[in-house]
């Protein structure tokens, strides 16, 4: 739906929306990343939120061809542009995905690593949605 508008009337591709596109497509799979890529590709002025969520969308795309340690790395690195901007939530968020892909590729170090943070995270914004996402399923928040 939103590429359906964004085609007939083209928006500024703003930090508003772009990061949450991209998550949305991340989590819907091949399908949703290539239609939220074929949208930012042609962009002509890229932010850092842009260029975030097109790491965020190839990361998408490496998963779904089965490259996890590929997909890990580029949500690192939308993270490291999100801690550029600064917007710690969307970083928290991209490191989630890294963790989740991390493990997928049997990298329990690099998995652990990002993991520590975003419980830090989670736990101090009572944000259980946060683990489940970085495919800590057993883990409990105490609120």
């Amino acid at each position: 739906e939103l590429a359906d508008s964004w085609c007939r009337v083209p928006a500024l591709a703003s930090g508003e929306w772009i990061s949450a596109a991209a998550y949305a497509a991340a989590l819907a799979g091949r399908d949703g990343a290539v239609r939220v890529r074929d949208m930012l590709t042609p962009v002509e002025h890229h932010t850092p939120w842009t260029r975030a969520a097109l790491r965020t969308v190839d990361a998408a795309l490496a998963d779904a061809d089965q490259d996890h340690a590929g997909a890990g790395r580029l949500h690192v690195e939308a993270a490291r542009i999100y801690a550029r901007i600064p917007d710690q939530t969307d970083r928290i968020i991209a490191l989630a995905l890294a963790a989740s892909a991390q493990q997928r590729a049997a990298d329990w170090g690099a998995a652990e690593a990002i993991l520590n943070e975003v419980r830090k995270f989670a736990l101090c914004n009572r944000a259980p949605g946060l683990l489940r996402l970085a495919g800590e399923h057993g883990h409990r928040l105490a609120v």
